[in-house]
């Protein structure tokens, strides 16, 4: 899941989430729907900064996008030792918390994203798009 979620996450990817609003606020005719992908958007961006809980780790902020960073980069598709070294070095417990938090972006990411397909989805089968 984590490999498929990064091609929304990554700005370089052309499956970014954030050129995908960019395309619809552009291109869409319903306002109504168009509105909608603003709310989502504003959710995602909370998101990346907060799932509901500040993570203060030896005076280090684990923000949601930080930890996604620690986990794409350091443990699972990439080799940059040190963040995989600190996170190791941490205890147990607190990897968890950190783990929990990547469990509570993930779970935000895609919530938004198949919110944002499915007005895609339903714009197209509806002419909604002005190209």
């Amino acid at each position: 899941m984590l490999l498929s979620l990064r091609h929304f996450l990554l700005k370089k990817e052309p499956t970014y989430i954030y050129k995908i609003y960019n395309i619809c606020h552009r291109l869409l005719i319903n306002e109504k729907h168009k509105n909608y992908l603003v709310t989502s958007r504003e959710f995602l961006d909370g998101a990346m900064k907060s799932t509901g809980i500040g993570l203060q780790i030896d005076g280090d902020h684990f923000s949601p996008q930080y930890v996604w960073d620690i986990y794409i980069n350091g443990i699972y598709f990439h080799n940059d030792t040190e963040k995989r070294k600190k996170f190791l070095q941490l205890p147990e417990f607190q990897r968890n918390l950190i783990k929990n938090e990547l469990f509570g972006f993930v779970n935000a990411c895609l919530r938004q994203i198949f919110y944002a397909g499915k007005i895609v989805d339903y714009s197209f089968r509806h002419k909604e798009f002005a190209f």
